[in-house]
């Protein structure tokens, strides 16, 4: 999944890029169908079959006397025959008519592994739509979880999530009462769905209410004398039952009763799912918070299968996360659970076992935890930021030191998509090398500035107006119609508050080239944070002048940071071709210098921010030494 993503080959034409990721993942669904169906379908098939028989599953225990007429199979190998259903009414249609298709278990997996394709298919459009990287598909289309989840076991957790991406879809296009219709869908389905909803009503208001509510009703409709009886069998699955749950793992390992630890998991999924509107205030994007909040459940609830962990695969193409992507291969530990059963008759994890399933969360919480509270601390006082529009005005800017043998190139991939709004600066530190002399002969302005990458953009950024701002580096060559892609990106973002392009060495070879490219786009895509080779990119609005950071060194990383305080980064997978010469003696030591910089600045940045420029430029000596 990590090497189809960030390892993928650069393909010329992008009809070739689709046919590759969707031919893939529809030979690794159909490869999977003849995997042992989960018997949680044996419940799917049997309940739609009495839907089918007019009878209400939320009625009656499945072995009760009254339903023994219809026992089968499939009730055989039902499990919980004991408790009333947890299904919404929506599945229980939705099981009712993939059963009159066919009243076996190879039609409803095929089912299912057809609403996880078009999910596929529609992920696919969202992002070109967007102009984001389209491989970034994989972390859905090839995520293991995903596939064995519905391909392989047949989890009806493919019905909710087709409606998770229809809401998406309709997020996109600004239909407020579509969303709320997609999700009310989604809810019909799953009732964990109902997270999603609190962010959606904020930003569609009453139209995404009155969806939502009107799919709701109108699928409950057929049930409706015997949903209070839903409510009982939602509590005896939910409530009763305890599984692999994080927090009863790590109380376990640290010897905390279970009883003690469950006011602290309720209190701890109030805060986290309350931690995004105390920092963003509503600026993410629904997709974000859908991660966000989903992921506060899995983390502090009592119980975790692995097929949760697609709730969250769904918006990891849109917004990819380390932590759910460690998870996402972590949950392998899961199927230990059958050879235990068969050990010992316990359909269960040892402590041991459920730690290494949990060893990412473990491991990341810390960092993820001082992100959070560095975004919340760079968030306060942020503007609100107007409305965007295709026809704003891009400065595009080149700090440059004696970069004459590169310029020229790097100049005319600029000018590829310039508009008359539009316009190039270099911002030059000194040069004694003929840099301003073919500065002059392209025609772009130029403006003298103090060496140092900071100081030298941000006298650029002054000089010159404009609703948008990209710095490219002299040694780096754009690709073509990057600033197409770009215009479109941040319109049909709004969201978004900047980011970067990306970036690939202008030669071949996996060590160390391939390598530094993997770690480069793995950091940009997940933590937000760009180095000036990636070609970052801002909306103004969001940053003025006075905060753009003023120094030497680590300029791109502080700018990484104070955008990412503001709104949401994106990855646009557009590469920048940039020089491999610096990489081609001593790599090893090259990459120990940067890396031990990068840790230095972040370290001793977090603890006094206000410092941050002091810092830069201390390092600065240290990197030029």
């Amino acid at each position: 999944m990590v090497g189809l993503v960030l390892l993928a080959p650069q393909w010329k034409q992008r009809r070739y890029e689709a046919a590759f990721l969707l031919g893939l993942a529809s030979s690794l669904r159909l490869l999977l169908l003849p995997a042992a169906a989960s018997d949680d379908a044996y419940r799917y098939l049997w309940e739609g079959k009495l839907v089918r028989e007019g009878i209400s599953p939320y009625a009656l225990r499945g072995d009760h006397p009254d339903l023994e007429p219809y026992r089968d199979q499939y009730w055989e190998g039902m499990n919980n025959k004991d408790k009333l259903t947890a299904y919404p009414p929506g599945s229980m249609l939705a099981f009712a008519a993939i059963g009159a298709l066919g009243y076996d278990l190879s039609t409803l997996k095929v089912a299912f592994a057809l609403i996880d394709f078009g999910m596929v298919v529609f992920i696919f459009l969202i992002l070109r739509r967007r102009r984001l990287p389209v491989r970034q598909l994989g972390y859905y289309a090839f995520n293991p979880v995903v596939l064995v989840s519905f391909a392989g076991e047949g989890h009806f957790d493919a019905l909710m999530l087709a409606g998770v991406v229809a809401c998406l879809w309709a997020i996109d296009r600004r239909a407020w009462l579509w969303a709320g219709a997609a999700l009310g869908l989604a809810v019909q389905m799953k009732f964990v769905a109902v997270l999603g909803l609190p962010l959606l009503l904020w930003k569609g208001r009453v139209r995404a209410g009155l969806g939502f509510v009107g799919t709701v009703v109108l699928l409950a409709l057929p049930f409706w004398s015997s949903i209070p009886a839903l409510f009982d069998g939602l509590y005896s699955f939910g409530a009763e039952r305890r599984f692999n749950g994080s927090g009863l793992i790590a109380g376990e390992l640290l010897g905390v009763s279970e009883s003690s630890l469950q006011p602290f998991l309720l209190g701890g999924f109030l805060v986290a799912f309350a931690l995004p509107w105390i920092v963003k205030r509503g600026r993410d994007s629904w997709a974000s918070h859908w991660q966000w909040q989903i992921g506060s459940l899995l983390i502090f609830a009592p119980t975790l299968h692995f097929w949760y962990l697609s709730w969250l695969a769904v918006t990891m193409a849109l917004r990819p996360s380390l932590l759910w992507m460690l998870l996402s291969v972590s949950q392998a530990v899961y199927f230990w659970v059958w050879q235990n059963y068969a050990a010992t008759g316990d359909w269960d994890l040892t402590v041991w076992q459920s730690a290494l399933l949990w060893s990412p969360l473990f491991l990341l919480a810390i960092p993820y935890g001082l992100k959070s509270f560095q975004d919340w601390r760079g968030s306060r006082g942020v503007v609100e930021i107007p409305q965007r529009s295709a026809e704003d005005s891009w400065l595009l800017v080149v700090p440059t030191y004696n970069a004459a043998s590169r310029l020229r190139s790097c100049l005319e991939s600029l000018r590829t998509d310039l508009r008359s709004q539009d316009r190039i600066v270099v911002c030059d530190g000194g040069s004694s090398d003929g840099t301003l002399r073919i500065a002059e002969q392209m025609g772009v302005d130029v403006v003298s500035a103090e060496r140092g990458r900071g100081n030298q953009i941000a006298a650029g950024l002054k000089r010159f107006a404009s609703r948008h701002a990209l710095i490219a580096h002299a040694d780096c060559r754009l690709p073509e119609s990057f600033l197409d892609d770009l215009r479109t990106h941040m319109v049909k973002s709004p969201e978004v508050v900047g980011g970067c392009l990306g970036q690939r060495f202008d030669r071949n070879g996996l060590l160390p080239y391939r390598f530094i490219e993997f770690l480069n786009e793995l950091r940009a895509q997940n933590w937000g944070i760009a180095f000036g080779d990636q070609a970052q990119f801002f909306d103004r609005a969001a940053l003025s002048n006075e905060r753009f950071p003023r120094q030497s060194l680590m300029e791109d990383v502080e700018l990484s940071l104070r955008l990412r305080a503001m709104g949401e980064l994106s990855y646009l997978g557009r590469e920048c071709a940039s020089d491999s010469a610096k990489w081609k003696q001593a790599a090893p030591l090259r990459f120990k210098l940067v890396l031990g910089l990068l840790l230095t600045y972040g370290w001793q940045r977090f603890w006094k921010p206000d410092k941050a420029a002091e810092i830069g430029n201390r390092l600065y000596g240290k990197y030029y030494s």
